[in-house]
């Protein structure tokens, strides 16, 4: 019977925008450029994602958008400690061993010294990454590295006092402590822009510019929000941001472009 091939689809919450609809959005989109510059604003064009801690720090960390709606990603390099983690993750006991002892003695002790082996290479692989910056230099890194040595030590000496069940958890518990150990930067794709233009704006000192910063944007947005009509995990945003004017002034120049004050979302 022949395999019937599986078809690939849009993933649920996004969309693809087909002719004559593209046309209808380009049109929109240049109207939004004609109209901006008519008030002298100018268009900056932002990275798709940041470092999570920026939108954490303007959105606010407690809010739904930071904690539940983000799409977040962990950015690392492949090296030899993430080899180690992934075996330690996917790690399976050996059956157990009856009859002449091996090299890794009988029973207990040769179904799960190796994987203390592996936590143990992954600790020494994990402290040098740590002190020479490889991977993030945090207190709770450095804290997981340390305590991580203590726990490996606990699981090997007491091996032969457990049962082969409570061998088991003790494996489980030490392969959740490796999977908290930080490798690289938590990025997440935008879920709004304001946050992007403030960053911009400060880290290229555009407020050592002449006169006012007038910026506009146009692109889309992230949020993992539940699908419904007209409402979508990936939309599209087109906002202004007035640096440099006091605040009354602001507010009354930005009522002056496109439709108002904030972003429009489609």
């Amino acid at each position: 019977m022949k395999q019937q091939r599986s078809q690939f689809r849009a993933i649920r919450g996004v969309r693809d925008i087909l002719p004559p609809q593209s046309a209808l959005w380009n049109r929109v989109e240049q109207t939004a450029h004609d109209v901006f510059a008519t008030y002298n604003f100018q268009e900056i064009r932002l990275p798709i994602f940041e470092q999570t801690e920026l939108f954490a720090r303007s959105v606010g960390a407690d809010t739904d958008i930071v904690s539940k709606e983000m799409y977040t990603f962990e950015d690392y390099d492949t090296s030899e400690l993430l080899e180690y983690r992934n075996a330690i993750l996917t790690w399976q006991e050996l059956p157990e061993v009856s009859g002449p002892a091996g090299p890794l003695g009988v029973g207990a002790v040769a179904m799960f010294q190796p994987f203390g082996e592996l936590v143990y290479k992954f600790c020494l692989l994990g402290r040098e990454a740590f002190d020479t910056g490889q991977i993030p230099r945090t207190p709770e890194n450095d804290s997981l590295l340390k305590g991580l040595i203590g726990e490996r030590e606990i699981f090997l000496v007491s091996i032969q006092s457990r049962t082969i069940e409570e061998n088991r958890q003790m494996v489980g518990n030490l392969k959740d402590r490796v999977r908290q150990l930080r490798f690289g930067d938590s990025l997440s794709l935008r879920p709004e822009a304001t946050a992007s233009v403030v960053r911009a704006y400060i880290e290229h000192s555009m407020h050592t510019l002449p006169g006012d910063v007038k910026l506009y944007y146009m692109g889309p947005m992230f949020r993992r929000e539940r699908p419904q009509k007209g409402r979508y995990r990936q939309f599209y945003q087109i906002g202004d941001r007035l640096q440099g004017m006091p605040r009354g002034i602001r507010g009354e120049a930005a009522r002056g472009v496109a439709e108002g004050e904030g972003p429009a979302r489609r």
